[in-house]
């Protein structure tokens, strides 16, 4: 084990780059804010500071005498993550040559694995390619000639649209898609309404381009 950190830092699925960044240098440099002997001190540790598993902060695992453990050319990580939101941030921060979310200090030429492809634009080995999945909800309201508004607020807009399109990429024909920022607080308990105010205000407008048969949100 050579480092431990959260989620919310390694993890992000709204463009918060300050964090992806944390959890990306923790690992290519071995430079995090805290180091602990092993990786139940540093866990011990986090929770001494009250910070749960989501929140543990970027924490070096390396005992007195040991080297760095810092990513090197030629390793290989294996991202064991399933689902796409989560992982897709920080997958291209180690695998996009254009990758510009945050300078990176160092730039590893790995051999990279996906569990599943997080993203047709991330061009890397994918342990389980993706299912053709036919005639899905969408695809189906397309075929019918049915219009279909998704909308969602940053959190949660892959999952109203990549998702529940079955992985595709590309809206339908006759699917109109939007998004709306999520507030940039640090966690959601700071302002609970979180975007519904916009969402709402943004379904119930009258000059939407078409006449929308079926609002998923």
């Amino acid at each position: 084990m050579a480092s431990i950190v959260g989620r919310y830092y390694a993890m992000d699925r709204d463009n918060r780059w300050d964090r992806v960044e944390k959890a990306y240098d923790l690992m290519t440099l071995a430079q995090g804010e805290f180091q602990a002997d092993t990786a139940v001190a540093g866990l011990q540790a986090a929770y001494a500071r009250d910070e749960n598993d989501e929140f543990v902060k970027a924490t070096v695992i390396r005992a007195e005498g040991q080297a760095d453990a810092a990513m090197e050319d030629g390793d290989t990580l294996i991202f064991m993550n399933f689902r796409a939101d989560r992982a897709r941030e920080i997958t291209r921060a180690f695998v996009n040559a254009d990758f510009d979310g945050f300078a990176r200090k160092k730039v590893v030429n790995l051999n990279f694995v996906m569990l599943t492809e997080y993203a047709a634009d991330i061009k890397t080995v994918v342990a389980y390619p993706p299912a053709s999945l036919a005639n899905t909800f969408g695809e189906w309201m397309a075929k019918n000639d049915k219009t279909q508004l998704r909308i969602s607020e940053t959190e949660k807009y892959a999952h109203v649209t990549f998702f529940f399109n079955g992985g595709v990429e590309e809206p339908f024909a006759g699917e109109e898609r939007i998004l709306i920022n999520s507030p940039k607080v640090a966690t959601y308990d700071l302002q609970p309404e979180m975007s519904s105010a916009e969402l709402t205000e943004k379904i119930g407008r009258g000059d939407r381009k078409r006449e929308v048969r079926h609002h998923h949100l």
